[in-house]
């Protein structure tokens, strides 16, 4: 939305921009501390902190804060899934063995590791730090208490907490007021005026606001907020729509797909979209390089106004094309589950300085699109371990290293033939029902022997696909030494496919 206020009112919403973050800062070292003491972040923590901002504001500024750490707090619940889902058995049998009394049953009616059902359960509920959390009524064993927060200690070290030093103005109604102007008989080229309290008491200011044909198109009710972001151009303000849910009917039940540069999209239904995203950002590439190596050479530093426009473009066009290629492989394919892998945007053709911008961006950017996609239309979105899902075969399971050619996957078992990508895509739709696997904790090594172990039994309960004794020089198959051993006496007696 474009404001029209004047320098006066520009400056004290500065003012409010210089006490924001500071206060935001206190608040979240206070919600920390009663996050490690009671398990649970709190809105309505009583606020007792040094700011020139008003009792209203600060209750403001403490809603927005906890809103920001809940949602850190919900991906980094995600990550301590993935951990626990990639724990070997073995680690997890000491612990059950010294609690047998409580053996669980899974709903296959099996029995399964007790230890594992309860890390799961503390992080359901997120009670990592509760005093005395139970599950079906008995108190989670102390020790595996102490084992769930040493994971969380882990996936802590990985992500920093959300700093709040740059933290935006999202302003509810107690200090931001948004007023539509009634009708056009008030002779006033502005839509709306925001109602803006300051750090001057009882004097608040109004902001003119014009009309954005964009925002009045989305269809949506109005929410009683307001966003006031400082930028390099200066002061913005937007206001909030709350969007219905589309409707949406899934086509298919899972959906793999495979993210690169090359293709921006591959599936496992053999769609390749966002065909010369590479070519684009290498143009760019190249002008930020020489840029750069010009501006270094005269002693300058990198950024100037020409440079920080080429990195706008940059990032402006991945987000767009980002958007335009979900929203198509929605429309096509409209699937119930969207299974990707660890996003890695980097590429060997582009400089270190353009891999770095494309990957951080793009994959913040291309996370929340889907996160945003998934909300609005009701599918599910799932991340899995994308190690070995471009040498693996997605027909007969076998992994090596020369399946894959630049862009085409022959399988040295079965043949199977594919695009590269669309052959990963399927890998990548397969992994999510293999727990583990599946998990993003789970090491490449543990990845690979269990792929080899897969492919293996497959082999032995089908003895007309008995491996080739080209396998018998894959690294990778090096470890199984009593296998091959077997396989190169009946090999010659076995039909190979």
């Amino acid at each position: 939305m474009q404001h029209y206020a004047n320098p006066a009112k520009v400056n004290l919403v500065l003012d409010l921009f210089r006490a924001y973050p500071k206060a935001a800062q206190q608040i979240a070292a206070v919600q920390w501390r009663c996050f490690f003491d009671t398990g649970a972040f709190k809105r309505n923590l009583p606020i007792h902190i040094a700011s020139p901002l008003s009792a209203r504001f600060k209750q403001t500024c403490q809603y927005q804060v906890v809103g920001m750490l809940n949602s850190f707090i919900a991906n980094r619940a995600n990550d301590f899934k993935d951990a626990v889902m990639g724990i070997p058995d073995a680690i997890l049998a000491a612990f059950d063995a010294r609690h047998s009394e409580r053996a669980w049953l899974g709903s296959h009616g099996r029995p399964v590791s007790y230890t594992r059902v309860a890390l799961l359960y503390l992080g359901k509920y997120r009670a990592w730090y509760r005093a005395a959390p139970a599950m079906k009524g008995l108190p989670i064993p102390a020790e595996i208490l102490r084992l769930a927060r040493s994971i969380m200690r882990g996936v802590f070290a990985r992500h920093r907490r959300p700093s709040m030093g740059q933290i935006q103005m999202l302003l509810d109604e107690k200090v931001a007021r948004i007023e539509a102007t009634r009708s056009m008989a008030e002779h006033t080229p502005f839509a709306y005026w925001v109602k803006l309290a300051t750090l001057r008491p009882g004097k608040p200011i109004s902001i003119p606001i014009h009309a954005n044909v964009h925002y009045e198109s989305v269809a949506g009710e109005r929410m009683a907020c307001v966003q006031i972001n400082l930028g390099e151009r200066g002061l913005s303000i937007g206001f909030v729509k709350d969007v219905p849910v589309t409707p949406y009917a899934p086509r298919m039940e899972v959906l793999g797909v495979d993210v690169g540069l090359r293709y921006l999209v591959a599936t496992s239904a053999g769609d390749l979209m966002g065909r010369g995203l590479l070519d684009r950002l290498i143009v760019w590439d190249r002008q930020i390089t020489a840029l750069a190596a010009n501006r270094q050479k005269q002693g300058l530093r990198v950024r100037s106004r020409r440079y920080d426009t080429l990195v706008a473009r940059v990032r402006s066009f991945l987000k767009n094309e980002i958007n335009r290629v979900l929203n198509r492989l929605l429309a096509v394919r409209q699937p119930d589950e969207i299974v990707i892998e660890s996003l890695d945007f980097r590429s060997p053709d582009l400089s270190r300085r353009m891999n770095r911008l494309v990957q951080n961006f793009g994959r913040t950017v291309f996370r929340q699109a889907l996160a945003a996609k998934a909300e609005q239309f009701g599918f599910t979105a799932t991340e899995v371990n994308a190690a070995y899902t471009s040498q693996s075969c997605a027909k007969c399971g076998y992994v090596d290293k020369k399946n894959r050619r630049a862009e085409r996957f022959t399988c040295r078992h079965c043949s199977h033939t594919a695009h590269a990508d669309i052959n990963a895509a399927m890998n990548i739709r397969n992994r999510r029902s293999v727990a583990t696997m599946a998990s993003r904790w789970v090491s490449q090594s543990a990845i690979l022997e269990a792929l080899v172990r897969q492919f293996l039994e497959r082999c032995t309960q089908r003895p007309y696909s008995r491996p080739g004794s080209g396998i018998l020089s894959n690294p990778y198959f090096l470890g199984f030494a009593g296998w091959r051993t077997e396989s190169s006496m009946e090999n010659s007696e076995a039909p190979l496919l």
